[in-house]
């Protein structure tokens, strides 16, 4: 699950029609089976098939991301892709840290 990092709290625990909305086009969502073994220049190349997905213009689709480790700290960087919400090209970039 990607979520924008400005998306604002809710006013109460069930949402208004307004806030529903832009919950769902601040986030996107999807499983699917994936493969990584490639080394690339990027890192190492992590394909995913989507199967099932909060927006249906992701499903059937590939997904690429680019995956590095560095001591305790994890990155994945995607390749450019169109969110289906909004129609705009983003690139995601996620770093996780192991905690000690």
């Amino acid at each position: 699950m990607v979520v924008d990092g400005t998306r604002k709290t809710p006013a109460a625990t069930a949402l208004t029609d307004a806030e529903s909305i832009e919950a769902m086009k601040t986030h996107a969502s999807w499983t699917g089976k994936y493969t990584g073994n490639e080394q690339t220049p990027d890192g190492i190349k992590v394909a995913a098939m989507v199967d099932s997905a909060t927006s249906q213009a992701l499903a059937g689709k590939e997904r690429i991301y680019f995956t590095r480790v560095n001591g305790n700290t994890m990155t994945m960087k995607s390749a450019p892709l169109i969110v289906p919400m909004t129609g705009a090209t983003s690139v995601v970039d996620i770093e996780l840290m192991k905690a000690d």
